[in-house]
């Protein structure tokens, strides 16, 4: 069984760099850059009004005499002389002779004559050229996502298209018997599928999506085309099911036995233990066990960072809180026990509890978590106060 850190190093060293393409800034939401994005030219690039105000040319007067107005998105046609100021709008250039601007609220004006109301003080009230920002200036970096603030100021800054890498094409192969549609009237003996929805969940949190879905039946042959139908299409390839000991772990003994090179074959945790790694073809297949804890352990400790890098992303490394444990968790020896785990960030720091059963064979008490604890090997007991190292989802999938 290969230790954990040495199985997330395999996985992430087996991720070749993406290819990039062009896309228009519009669309390149949630998208990766692939190279650095810089300004093209000084912001602003003239001398603005900061306010809705008047623009002085400072002398020695109580009262000037008004010569214009300046709205946002023209330039003025005039140079201010000697005692003559001008109505200049939010945002708009102000006039050549500009020494000031000076607020409407503070000014009296009768007919075309102002009278300002405070000091003239030379630069107040204007934003200069190139004070934001100069012609050149890094705006984000290679490997950043386009989302949030990033997404509106590409905008600002004028940046029509953008290079991004190519998201991955991510195939999915359900395999059982067992396996029905939550549609489907539950018979005995059915399990309704859940890995599916674990995968798409995961990878709508970071902008990505199943790109191909198959479900096939317990049968070697039909298990290996599927293999292949997905090979032509996807780059990266999740199987669920047929990687343990039983006598229909068909995906196991595919990966063994055909043209396959394996990387990992099982790691030394707990639940998802029955993991397998392989490439074929410059294809990457990840094998998951079928229980649903094991598969979304899986996801989120190995699959997801291998996702964030074949997108571009440099971010790709877990997160990890110290949490202070409210009830006891328990591990064994020889192995690295991930339990499923409820956070909640408190003034005292972060606080973590065991939600009830840690077996793999249950599922439905992770509607009450949020993140997974990390026992360490040999661990044993951990009484409540002790201390321990998590993920939360919420930090892992963004």
């Amino acid at each position: 069984m290969m230790e954990y850190p040495e199985a997330l190093k395999t996985i992430l060293n087996a991720i070749s760099k993406p290819a990039t393409e062009t896309s228009h800034v519009k669309k390149a939401h949630g998208r990766i850059l692939a190279k650095d994005i810089y300004t093209t030219r000084e912001f602003p690039d003239t001398r603005l009004s900061a306010i809705d105000g008047y623009a002085f040319r400072i002398d020695q007067l109580d009262v000037y005499k008004s010569v214009g107005d300046v709205g946002a998105g023209h330039v003025p046609d005039f140079v201010l002389q000697p005692g003559q100021c001008a109505a200049v709008m939010t945002g708009a250039p102000v006039p050549d002779g500009t020494d000031c601007m000076v607020r409407i609220e503070d000014c009296i004006v009768d007919d075309k004559m102002v009278r300002p109301e405070v000091a003239l003080n030379p630069g107040d009230l204007i934003n200069e050229n190139s004070s934001e920002a100069s012609a050149g200036r890094l705006l984000a970096k290679a490997g950043s996502t386009i989302i949030k603030s990033l997404y509106p100021a590409l905008f600002y800054a004028g940046i029509p298209e953008v290079t991004v890498f190519k998201k991955p094409k991510i195939g999915m192969l359900l395999t059982g018997d067992e396996l029905c549609d939550v549609d489907v009237t539950h018979t005995t003996g059915q399990v309704y599928d859940t890995n599916c929805y674990i995968l798409e969940s995961f990878l709508q949190a970071i902008n990505l999506e199943v790109t191909t879905l198959i479900h096939a039946r317990d049968d070697e042959v039909g298990i290996q085309n599927a293999f292949a139908a997905l090979a032509d299409d996807c780059d990266i390839i999740v199987s669920s099911g047929g990687v343990s000991m039983g006598q229909y772990d068909f995906v196991k003994k595919i990966f063994r036995e055909q043209d396959f090179k394996l990387l990992i074959q099982g790691t030394a945790i707990k639940p998802g233990r029955p993991l397998m790694v392989a490439k074929s073809k410059g294809k990457l297949y990840f094998g998951m066990p079928g229980y649903p804890a094991a598969f979304l352990t899986n996801c989120l400790v190995y699959l997801i960072p291998a996702l964030k890098k074949a997108s571009g992303r440099t971010d790709i490394h877990h997160r990890f809180v110290t949490a202070t444990l409210k009830n006891q968790m328990s591990s064994r020896k020889g192995k690295l026990y991930l339990n499923r785990a409820r956070l909640e960030l408190t003034t005292d720091g972060w606080q973590v509890w065991d939600p009830g059963s840690q077996k793999t064979s249950h599922f439905l008490n992770f509607s009450e978590t949020n993140g997974i604890a990390f026992l360490t090997e040999n661990v044993g007991n951990l009484e409540p106060g002790a201390t321990v190292e998590c993920l939360h989802y919420d930090l892992e999938l963004c």
